[in-house]
């Protein structure tokens, strides 16, 4: 949704709503959707109020800029049209979407489960697996890329769960994760592809540069943080029900009105099917 709200030229209704997010978040929707094919899907959203991370730090993501309230407005257009297609939501107050999504996906993964992450946030890397993997829409609003455990070593030189690692050194400025002080991307990327883990990093420090191993020793605390902020909580309190996430037959007319009324016509005509046959178990979430 905050993709398509900058990435978007304001976008009205015939009735002058803004709703250039709206159509950002189904064109990706469905595009993954015709891609993937999926069996069951479901959508996890954000909410209000602090989580368990802004107990841990006071400053967790309080430099992000607050979009203007007509992107919030658009949220209850997006809810609306997701329960009229039948797509489970999901929300837990206290934990982010990506807790909510970490803990649905490791606990699908466990059975015979394939699953697709839709996300432009490279923070849910870490939760990629030989069963999890993430369609990162970065080009545009239907094209991405696939990232799976090599793609990601391919990418960064370390697996998936060294994210983790890798942030607690770096930081995050988008989510205010502070990381080690003068320990840059560059720096902290080539201590995670040598060492793997923080503690072990920690364990060999003897063996850095003198200005390394200043660093590390004044910004431990902080590092023992920021892994706490970055690390992805997979077990979350929720309730999910596999039937009520399958893809299955909805008032495809009444949808399809809703979509004309906004005027996404394109959109209307890339609705799936109401009837659909069962598809490996395959989730997009």
């Amino acid at each position: 949704m905050h993709r398509a709200y900058h990435a978007i030229p304001p976008l009205t209704s015939p009735t002058g709503e803004l709703v250039n997010s709206v159509y950002g978040f189904f064109s990706i929707w469905l595009a993954a959707v015709k891609r993937f094919q999926p069996d069951s899907t479901a959508v996890a959203f954000d909410t209000k109020g602090p989580t368990f991370r802004d107990k841990l730090f006071q400053e967790y993501k309080a430099k992000r800029v607050k979009p203007p309230d007509n992107f919030y407005q658009q949220i209850p257009i997006i809810k609306q049209l997701l329960k009229d297609i039948e797509v489970p939501m999901l929300e837990k107050n206290g934990f982010e979407a990506d807790d909510l999504i970490g803990t649905l996906a490791k606990k699908l993964a466990q059975g015979d489960w394939q699953i697709i992450i839709v996300t432009g946030d490279q923070d849910v890397f870490q939760l990629i697996d030989s069963k999890i993997r993430v369609f990162y829409p970065s080009k545009g609003l239907g094209n991405g890329d696939i990232f799976g455990e090599q793609e990601v070593f391919n990418k960064f030189g370390f697996m998936p769960e060294r994210m983790v690692d890798f942030k607690a050194l770096a930081g995050d400025p988008s989510d205010n994760i502070p990381g080690v002080a003068g320990i840059g991307k560059k720096t902290a990327q080539t201590l995670v592809c040598r060492y793997a883990k923080l503690d072990t990093i920690y364990q060999n420090i003897a063996n850095l540069s003198s200005r390394t191993q200043t660093l590390l020793s004044a910004g431990k605390s902080q590092a023992e943080l920021s892994r706490q902020l970055a690390q992805i909580d997979t077990n979350a309190p929720i309730v999910f029900s596999q039937e009520d996430s399958r893809l299955k037959n909805f008032n495809q007319e009444k949808v399809e009105q809703e979509f004309i009324k906004l005027g996404f016509k394109s959109l209307a005509s890339r609705l799936p099917k109401s009837e659909r046959k069962n598809f490996e178990q395959q989730a997009l979430l």
